[in-house]
């Protein structure tokens, strides 16, 4: 019992972490797009 609780947990935090850094990336990747737009403009 304990283990599939475990698993579940495990399972739920690698998903947390993935989106989360998939949102940072994207963050980062959109404030660099409005940087360059800035520059150029």
């Amino acid at each position: 019992m304990h283990r599939y609780l475990f698993i579940a947990v495990l399972c739920f935090a690698a998903g947390y972490i993935t989106g989360l850094v998939e949102g940072l990336s994207k963050s980062e990747q959109l404030t660099a797009i409005a940087a360059q737009q800035h520059n150029a403009g």
